[in-house]
């Protein structure tokens, strides 16, 4: 059975045009070019990033969004008669598009990894305390089912209750609901994994960061790396019982 909704009406694609970066205009209403041909509309350019906001008007993720760099529009058809940008305004975008393809490498240097496991190691009796004490999933003898699709709902509550313990309730509600709706959309995970990386547990190899904030407010490092930590941890420990 499909879990997600679908159009068996939808408008064949010769009603649309392929999407190209002069249509990266507010307002254009335009649909991704996936199986449901998803429909949505630019709601707006940044010009600093040089990435675009899709706001998604069909199925069950109706009223989200996506932020996406500007290339990506060529993943997209518009609607036919779109509003244009000017020719010097498309050729601004495509210098600035050459300038976000620079790479960032990170190498998973054994010093940081040494300082992260160290850490790691100190949190493991804090948590292991704290499952003891309040785990519903564990008092209830339960184990994990690697067959199932859908995880123990007690689990879960387990981490939302413990996130929420740590203050990082906010940070954990975040990277799932990105992760579920489109890993690419922004660059909240593109930061969990330069973290990772400045953490020694991963080489990061990708595009360098568009956006200016990306290690501020609820994203700063200190709040990701803290994040990161006890994730790490709790999911060991998960796995254990």
């Amino acid at each position: 059975m499909n879990t997600h909704e679908y159009n068996n009406n939808m408008r064949p694609d010769n009603e649309f045009i392929k999407g190209d970066l002069k249509f990266l205009v507010k307002g254009n209403k335009c649909r991704l070019l996936d199986g449901r041909r998803t429909t949505g509309y630019i709601e707006k350019y940044y010009e600093d990033s040089t990435m675009f906001r899709w706001r998604i008007t069909k199925y069950e993720d109706k009223g989200r969004y996506w932020d996406l760099p500007a290339e990506s529009v060529t993943r997209f058809q518009f609607e036919k008669g779109p509003k244009q940008l000017q020719e010097n305004e498309v050729n601004i975008i495509k210098e600035k598009i050459k300038k976000y393809k620079e790479k960032l490498h990170i190498e998973a240097k054994e010093s940081k990894k040494m300082k992260t496991e160290a850490m790691i190691g100190e949190k493991k009796r804090e948590i292991k305390k704290w499952l003891q004490e309040n785990s519903l999933f564990i008092k209830n003898n339960n184990k994990l089912n690697f067959d199932s699709k859908k995880g123990p709902s007690l689990l879960a509550r387990d981490l939302e209750e413990y996130m929420k313990f740590k203050d990082l309730y906010d940070i954990e509600k975040k990277t799932a609901e990105i992760i579920v709706l489109n890993p690419k959309s922004g660059e909240w995970i593109k930061g969990m994994k330069i973290m990772l990386g400045e953490m020694g547990l991963v080489f990061y190899k990708d595009k360098i960061p568009r956006t200016k904030d990306i290690f501020s407010g609820l994203g700063s490092k200190n709040k990701r790396y803290k994040y990161l930590i006890h994730r790490l941890v709790l999911l060991e420990h998960t796995l254990i019982y």
